[in-house]
């Protein structure tokens, strides 16, 4: 379980269901300005997140990374 919520400081005008578990903030113009992963445990289908929502594979190595120190630091290792 757990959850991480990443976000600019960009007003959000929508939050979109990208898949099972995952959330993308989108600003007015439709750029994505925040990504909520419910669940830790969530898979991140990334080629459909930087297809769909223009979101850089840097961005979301970036949130890998978080997930994988926040489920080791959630199962006390």
């Amino acid at each position: 379980m757990g959850r991480i919520v990443v976000k600019s400081a960009a007003p959000v005008a929508e939050t979109v269901e990208a898949a099972p578990g995952i959330l993308i903030d989108l600003d007015e113009r439709g750029v994505t300005v925040g990504i909520e992963l419910l669940d830790l445990s969530v898979e991140i289908p990334s080629a459909e997140l930087e297809h769909r929502y223009r979101i850089r594979p840097k961005h979301l190595q970036q949130l890998r990374t978080v997930r994988s120190d926040a489920t080791t630091l959630s199962m006390g290792t």
